[in-house]
């Protein structure tokens, strides 16, 4: 077997990074994947909430071996409004029963510990981020070969049609809770940027209901479920929703099944607004003049709901004789 693809996983830990990682974790061997780490960025709720729930993670997956590292606390210059759609501790305030050992959290800063990997690892390392980017801005600009080194960056965030979903009608919640980090992340990075905006996870685009995902795929007894059923439930239930967003679990199923997940997509140059009174946090796209020798992002407006779908039960099954996809 070749050697596997390595990738760190960025994350601000609420319920839907959760299943990212889960599925992360799942498909490893499937997809002859390896994680190296798991790096904590401030977003859903702080950084020692996200870096417990992230180890909880691991340790319902037996996988202790994957180390976290805790990186920025705040955005690189304005503090933005805390957004607690997760509930104060990003698992819907939910207390798990498992003792989680903080000393299992690495002393290493995540930004130190990127820009490490990638420099032993030069230009094998994809990098999954599903938070704010303040931690990849950092890197950027703390070590200027960082962009070079790394593989490539796939992104759960921003917009392409400026719909807001948080605090900004015009902005996406990752983007807008650090617009000069994804400002940056996106200038320093050419051709290699793969974005799932707010638009591709929206009804509109893909449609899976809370009944899927309260009716089936809570009746499937696995560690998954163990930890995500009443995380979930206290977070969707009082909210009456009737459709189920897991947004970086979609990035994750784009990550893994690219081609068979992807419906429609547009390579494009994009950047984000950062000083406007009502679009601060708006990605901002160059229909006109932007040259194709200069595209840095490939932005996704579709996903196919079914590899979602099935993915997402793939995951949620969790054993290693699980079916295969589509069985």
């Amino acid at each position: 077997m070749s050697k596997p693809e390595l990738v760190i996983f960025d994350t601000d830990m609420g319920t839907d990074d959760a299943w990212a990682l889960f599925m992360l974790l799942k498909a490893e061997k499937r997809y002859n994947l390896k994680t190296l780490g798991i790096t904590i960025v401030h977003g859903n709720t702080s950084l020692e909430n996200a870096a417990e729930n992230a180890l909880r993670v691991l340790s319902a997956s037996d996988r202790l071996d994957v180390r976290v590292y805790k990186g920025a606390v705040e955005p690189l210059v304005k503090e933005s409004k805390k957004n607690f759609y997760h509930g104060i501790n990003g698992f819907g305030d939910v207390v798990l029963p498992t003792t989680i050992d903080l000393n299992l959290i690495d002393s290493e800063n995540a930004v130190n510990y990127m820009y490490r990997m990638v420099k032993e690892h030069p230009k094998q390392i994809s990098l999954i981020a599903v938070g704010p980017l303040t931690n990849v801005a950092l890197a950027m600009k703390m070590f200027p070969d960082f962009a070079d080194l790394v593989k490539d960056i796939w992104v759960m965030g921003g917009n392409y049609s400026a719909i807001g979903n948080c605090k900004s009608e015009c902005a996406e919640f990752n983007f807008f809770s650090d617009p000069e980090a994804a400002y940056v992340v996106l200038k320093n990075t050419k051709r290699k940027i793969t974005i799932v905006p707010w638009e591709a996870c929206m009804q509109q685009t893909i449609d899976i209901s809370m009944d899927y995902r309260f009716n089936e795929l809570a009746n499937i007894k696995s560690c998954v479920t163990d930890v995500m059923n009443p995380v979930d439930e206290a977070i969707y239930r009082p909210k009456n929703k009737t459709q189920w967003n897991p947004c970086d679990a979609f990035l994750v199923s784009v990550f893994l099944e690219n081609v068979k997940a992807v419906k429609r997509s547009t390579d494009c140059f994009a950047t984000v607004e950062c000083n406007g009174e009502m679009t601060r946090g708006q990605v901002a796209i160059y229909h006109m003049s932007g040259s194709e020798e200069n595209f840095n992002v490939t932005m996704i407006e579709a996903v196919n709901t079914d590899v979602c779908r099935e993915l997402l039960r793939w995951t949620a099954v969790w054993t290693e004789d699980s079916p295969e996809l589509g069985d």
